[in-house]
């Protein structure tokens, strides 16, 4: 599956310790078949330890915020950072309890990716469209925030569950934004695909152009 494009090499899969294959084994059936991002951080295990401990907090059960709602907040930094890798892969342990989600919609894939371009104007649920804001000033370029929309974000967090979501946003716009930067590609893109985000663009008025992936 892994393929050859970005800027840093990848991990072989058939040099890794048992540790490291129980772990991808882990990846493929928790998270997602692609396993471009997991071989270029197994070079060094103790930031793919770093990096797992957090996924796991986020998928596994320890944060406040349910996956499917991240997944979604996930989805529109993907945008924000033009993280393709982000945008193209969806965790299975968050679409495993979508059905019964409060963050949970009705479209998938183009549907949903719409929505989440203009959110604001979507039928997604009130506490979604918050986070999303949330999502929206923390990977912008700047970041103050103000009473006001403090109040937006206590009408449907706790206070712990805002620091659990900021948190992961902040792990996330990280994550998102080194695959951007080294180039960490899907096995599903090719060279002249349209980006994701593409069609949504093209329908606004004065839509920008995005440029093609670095280092593919």
């Amino acid at each position: 599956m892994t393929n050859d494009r970005g800027f840093l090499p990848k991990a072989r899969r058939e040099e890794l310790d048992e540790r490291l294959r129980q772990r991808l084994d882990r990846w493929y059936a928790n998270a997602y078949e692609d396993d471009n991002l997991f071989l270029t951080l197994a070079r060094r295990p103790g930031v793919l330890d770093a990096t797992w401990g957090f996924i796991r907090y986020i998928y596994g059960g320890g944060s406040l915020i349910e996956p499917e709602l991240f997944e979604l907040v996930r989805k529109r930094l993907a945008y924000n950072n033009r993280c393709l890798h982000c945008s193209a892969v969806t965790s299975r342990a968050a679409t495993s309890r979508a059905g019964t989600s409060r963050a949970a919609t009705s479209g998938e894939g183009e549907a949903l990716l719409e929505k989440l371009f203009d959110f604001e104007r979507s039928d997604l649920p009130e506490r979604t469209k918050a986070a999303l804001a949330f999502a929206d000033r923390l990977s912008g370029e700047h970041t103050e925030f103000d009473d006001a929309e403090y109040r937006r974000l206590r009408e449907h967090f706790s206070d712990d569950e805002i620091l659990d979501l900021g948190m992961t946003i902040g792990f996330a716009i990280g994550w998102q934004r080194f695959n951007t930067a080294m180039g960490i590609l899907p096995d599903s893109w090719r060279d002249g695909s349209v980006l994701p985000w593409q069609p949504m663009l093209d329908a606004g008025a004065g839509a920008e152009t995005c440029s093609q992936p670095s280092g593919s």
